[in-house]
C-alpha cells in the first residue's frame, strides 16, 4: 500500500493530464451519469480514493454531502483546493482503505473507483465497504477489465504477441500511475460482493469502443461529440461493456 501511495506522489502530472486529455473527460462524464442514475433519494456518499476531488467536487455541487478520502497527502491537498475554490463543502480524510474502521459513519453511497486494484486484500476490502454502508444503500465500483488488456494489445499496439501475454494475466502496470495493478474478473467482482451482503443491480462499460481506437481522432469535437453519445448508448449493454477498459458496478446491501 505504502509503494503505491509513493507512485501516486511521483505521477501527478501525468495523473492531472489524463485527466484533463479527451479520455479522462469522457471517463469521468461517464461515470457521472452512471451514477446518478443511482442516486435518487441518496444523500451521505463517501468517495474512498477520491484523487483530484472530481467526482466528490460534481456532487457537492449537486448537493449531496460529501466525504473524501484520499491516501496521499499531496492529491488530498488538491483536492481541498479545487473544493475551496469551488466554494463547495466537503469533509477531507488522510486514510487508506486499511484505516475505514478509524472512524464512525454509515453513507448512503460509497464510491470506490479504481482503488480496488492498488490494495492487499480486495475481497477484505469489500467487507470494509459494506461496513461504512446504509442497508439498502449503494456502492459504485469500478475496477480495469483484464478483457480489455488483451484486445488492446491487438487491436490498439496492433501486437497479437502482446495480446497472448495477457490472456488469462492477473496484473498489469499502469503507465499513468506507474505502478503495478491487480486484475480481477466480474466472477471475482460478484462473489466478493456476494460474500459482502451486496446484491448487484447494473453494470456499466467505461471506455467501451473508445478503448480501441487511436487517439489522434480524439482532438476532434465533433467526433468527441458523437462518440459520448455512443458511449453512452451502448455503456450498459453486452457485449460492449464486456469489452469496455473499465467495468462498473452498481451494487446494493442487502
Amino acid at each position: 500500500m505504502t509503494n503505491n501511495i509513493d507512485a501516486f506522489s511521483n505521477s501527478l502530472e501525468s495523473y492531472r493530464n489524463y485527466t484533463e486529455m479527451p479520455w479522462g473527460k469522457l471517463f469521468y462524464s461517464t461515470v457521472l451519469s452512471q451514477i446518478e442514475q443511482h442516486l435518487s433519494g441518496q444523500k451521505y456518499v463517501l468517495d474512498i480514493g477520491c484523487g483530484f476531488g472530481l467526482t466528490a467536487l460534481s456532487l457537492a455541487q449537486k448537493g449531496f454531502k460529501v466525504m473524501a478520502v484520499e491516501p496521499n497527502k499531496e492529491l488530498l491537498n488538491m483536492a481541498k483546493e479545487k473544493a475551496l475554490d469551488s466554494g463547495v463543502a466537503i469533509e477531507f480524510r488522510n486514510l487508506n482503505m486499511t484505516q475505514l474502521d478509524s472512524f464512525e459513519c454509515t453513507v448512503d453511497f460509497l464510491i470506490c473507483h479504481n482503488v480496488l486494484e492498488y490494495v492487499d486484500n480486495p475481497e477484505k476490502a469489500i467487507r470494509d465497504l459494506a461496513d461504512k454502508t446504509k442497508n439498502k444503500g449503494y456502492l459504485s465500483l469500478i475496477t480495469h477489465n483484464p478483457l480489455a488488456n488483451v484486445l488492446k494489445k491487438a487491436i490498439v499496439d496492433k501486437s497479437p504477441a502482446k495480446a497472448l501475454t495477457y490472456i488469462g494475466k492477473k496484473s498489469d502496470y499502469s503507465a499513468v500511475i506507474g505502478a503495478e495493478t491487480s486484475l480481477y474478473t466480474n466472477d471475482d467482482i460478484q462473489k466478493w460482493l456476494n460474500n459482502a451482503g451486496f446484491k448487484v443491480v447494473n453494470r456499466y462499460g467505461v471506455h467501451n469502443l473508445y478503448g480501441y481506437i487511436d487517439n489522434e481522432f480524439k482532438f476532434a469535437p465533433d467526433w468527441n461529440k458523437q462518440m459520448t453519445e455512443l458511449e453512452m448508448q451502448v455503456s450498459s449493454i453486452s457485449p460492449y461493456r464486456d469489452i469496455a477498459v473499465f467495468t462498473h458496478t452498481i451494487a446494493q446491501l442487502t
